[in-house]
């Protein structure tokens, strides 16, 4: 066998499992962020909870924004939205970026669409970051502000790049002044016009041990040490509770969403 064969056929067998936790922290009235996985079994309560099950897999964290209108209706749609996106027939695309792309793109078209097609328009939003675990390796799409993580090793990469007039202004000098005061708003979303600019990328192969996190900006008070420490210390489901109520402890004061997933032989 040629050695990529035995590579491709070793990342084959590995499995993954997950877990995911969504809190509206100690501030907010309303949780405005969502979250999905397909399959749902990877996180769902009953005997299946927990298991390793075999690739693909699908991730999703959104995010919606508190200034509009709306916004835990934006991130609810643009998850259901993205899950549609990944029917039968997602397995045998070849395409792995175009269809990250199509599936954000098929959110911010079914946003837009509820925003401005009632008898007023409303103005709605969301982040959107969504991980494929697919043929042996992790693919990402993304929009705004919600972050993908890597642990391998016991060291954290972020995949993703904030989409924000802070992140901005360290390409653009131009922006540094009005990052001063706006560092933290959004230069990119889903569903606040009719099109949107996607990031999609492919994050390499999968290693056994790998450990991936989705999560929305309220998780930003909880050290990077300490997410590399606890999804290499405890199963998905634990480590995604732990994250999200280690947020609160640490004074977030936002709703704080982990999607945790573990990558198993």
């Amino acid at each position: 066998m040629h050695p990529s064969q035995a590579s491709l056929a070793g990342s084959q067998t590995l499995r993954v499992a997950a877990g995911a936790r969504t809190d509206v922290g100690l501030v907010r009235s309303e949780n405005q962020d969502a979250m999905g996985v397909l399959p749902a079994t990877l996180v769902a309560s009953g005997p299946t909870s927990g298991r390793a099950m075999p690739q693909p897999a699908v991730f999703v964290v959104c995010d919606g924004m508190g200034g509009h209108e709306a916004g835990a209706e934006a991130s609810t749609v643009a998850v259901e939205a993205v899950l549609a996106s990944f029917g039968p027939g997602f397995r045998t695309q070849t395409d792995r970026l175009a269809l990250l792309k199509q599936a954000v793109i098929a959110a911010n078209d079914a946003v837009w669409a509820r925003a401005t097609g009632g008898p007023y328009h409303r103005r709605m939003g969301t982040t959107c970051s969504l991980l494929l675990v697919a043929d042996g390796h992790a693919y990402l799409g993304h929009v705004g502000d919600s972050r993908a993580y890597r642990v391998r090793d016991g060291k954290v990469e972020q995949l993703s790049t904030d989409h924000t007039m802070g992140e901005a202004a360290k390409h653009d000098p131009s922006l540094a002044e009005i990052a001063k005061t706006r560092a933290h708003h959004l230069t990119r979303a889903v569903g606040i016009k009719a099109a949107v600019e996607v990031d999609a990328l492919e994050a390499g192969p999968l290693v056994a041990g790998d450990r991936f996190v989705l999560c929305s900006d309220g998780l930003a008070p909880v050290d990077l040490d300490e997410v590399a420490r606890v999804v290499q210390t405890y199963a998905p489901q634990e480590a995604a509770d732990w994250l999200v109520a280690l947020a609160s402890k640490l004074g977030s004061r936002d709703n704080a969403t982990a999607v945790v997933v573990h990558v198993a032989p």
